[in-house]
């Protein structure tokens, strides 16, 4: 059996029995009989074949339903612990213990300490502090206490011209719009016709009133780039916000009873998928509202980002034609959503800590600065100054008791707002055209526009629970 070994072979059998010894010996193994009550085999590059309980007590796993999960490449504590043996992590703890009696020395002064043997009799190696910082990363009290604030950057002012023929042509622009709840939070989802550009925004609440003021800041984001929004398609549940949307220049074009607009919803469906598919990798098994929120403004921010196969152009992305963004590795592709960092947080002279945890999110406006959740306050943070760390468990518990606070629905779901499940409703839709992008809005703002908050709360969240 690849992978495994060899087995004894039964024809008529239906299964082959393994060891759970051998498994063991070439693969790491996990267990949790109050989590899902399966063994999960973790075979590398992040594929993990779960073998569930028949109903005689035997776990198994069908080679016929090859249900192989994925997960996202986030470094943790626990996984790092498993690549070495018991003895190598036990030295690593010590190493830990080492640096914090003696001052909390960086790891490149202790390895000095140690090579210059300025520790007599000393036990630890430099082996050792650097399977350390593998398992743990940069000693945490160092980056808390020592951190200093960087310069400000020189701010690039960056300005991506409309090419002439797409102005000509395209000026007047028409969107369609449509209600997606995910997880029963609210987005006004919007997307432009020919340019591609989308947009969601999350809605406080359900009122005309504060519907309008989504559209109004989206209106004017095309307005700022030479554009216009001249007609709005969507169904009957916008038909009373006619006068409203008519008050800033756009004609409401309401599709028949019963009907949908097909762009936008191709759009809730890219955007669907998407966000799924990162929320599956997540190492979390909830998450609170506030990360739920974020990743859907990730994945429209994306979306956004890079040129449509059947755009109005082979050069400039939605993002760069509306916003004047455009991508920069350097800017734009540090961090991995949900990942684990400290910030690094302003301070004076006294004794505050320099850093705090955070999930990382995705970029911001400001002066190549990205948003972060942190996780002291469950609010979203942006800063431009950061460590990565591997995640311990704790961190993970912090998430879980964030999203416990704020009564988090434990499913992913996706529903307009009637709440009817969005994948029932898709069945009709042909596969997502590649002209269908999107822009991230924060509440009122388009994602990638600076509202010129730094944070952002969580509505759920009680830091007196």
């Amino acid at each position: 059996m690849p992978g495994y070994g060899w087995v004894w072979f039964y024809p008529k059998g239906i299964a082959n029995i393994l060891s759970l010894g051998r498994v063991k010996e070439k693969f790491r193994v996990t267990f949790d009989s109050a989590l899902d009550n399966c063994f999960h085999v973790h075979k590398g590059e992040g594929k993990i074949l779960s073998f569930a309980e028949a109903p005689r007590r035997l776990y198994y796993f069908d080679t016929e339903d090859r249900n192989e999960v994925e997960t996202m490449f986030i470094t943790t504590v626990a996984d790092n612990k498993s690549k070495l043996s018991a003895q190598d992590v036990l030295q690593a703890t010590r190493v830990r213990s080492l640096q914090r009696i003696i001052g909390r020395p960086s790891t490149s002064d202790l390895i000095r300490y140690i090579t210059s043997n300025e520790i007599k009799d000393c036990p630890i190696t430099v082996q050792d502090v650097k399977n350390a910082e593998f398992i743990w990363g940069p000693e945490l009290g160092s980056p808390k206490g020592k951190t200093v604030r960087d310069g400000s950057p020189q701010i690039r002012l960056t300005h991506s011209p409309i090419p002439v023929e797409i102005m000509q042509q395209y000026r007047d622009v028409a969107i369609s719009a449509d209600i997606m709840k995910v997880t029963g939070i609210p987005f006004l989802m919007t997307i432009s016709t020919h340019i591609g550009f989308g947009s969601a925004g999350k809605l406080d609440n359900m009122k005309n009133s504060h519907i309008i003021k989504h559209f109004k800041s989206l209106i004017g984001t095309y307005i700022t780039r030479g554009f216009r929004v001249t007609i709005i398609l969507a169904d009957n549940q916008f038909e009373s916000m006619r006068g409203d949307l008519a008050d800033l220049g756009a004609l409401l074009s309401i599709t028949a009873r019963d009907e949908h607009v097909p762009r936008v919803e191709c759009y809730n469906r890219t955007i669907e998928e998407r966000v799924r598919s990162n929320y599956n990798m997540l190492p979390y098994n909830y998450i609170p509202p506030i990360m739920v929120i974020e990743m859907v403004y990730t994945a429209v921010f994306w979306r956004n980002m890079f040129t449509l196969k059947n755009g109005i152009s082979k050069t400039q992305s939605p993002s760069e034609i509306v916003l004047g963004c455009k991508l920069n590795y350097q800017d734009h592709c540090k961090v991995e959503f949900g990942e684990y960092v400290q910030t690094h947080e302003e301070h004076n002279n006294n004794m505050d800590a320099r850093t705090i945890g955070a999930i990382a999110t995705r970029p911001s406006n400001d002066a190549v600065a990205y948003y972060f959740i942190s996780l002291e306050s469950g609010r979203r943070i942006n800063r431009r100054s950061w460590t990565k760390l591997p995640m311990p468990d704790t961190v993970k518990d912090q998430v879980h008791r964030l999203a416990r606070r704020a009564k988090a629905n434990r499913h992913l779901t996706f529903t307009n707002t009637y709440d009817e499940d969005l994948d029932t409703l898709h069945r009709y839709l042909e596969d997502a055209p590649e002209n269908n992008p999107v822009v991230e809005h924060d509440n009122v703002n388009p994602a990638g526009v600076d509202d010129g908050d730094d944070e952002e709360d969580d509505s759920d969240y009680n830091p007196e629970d």
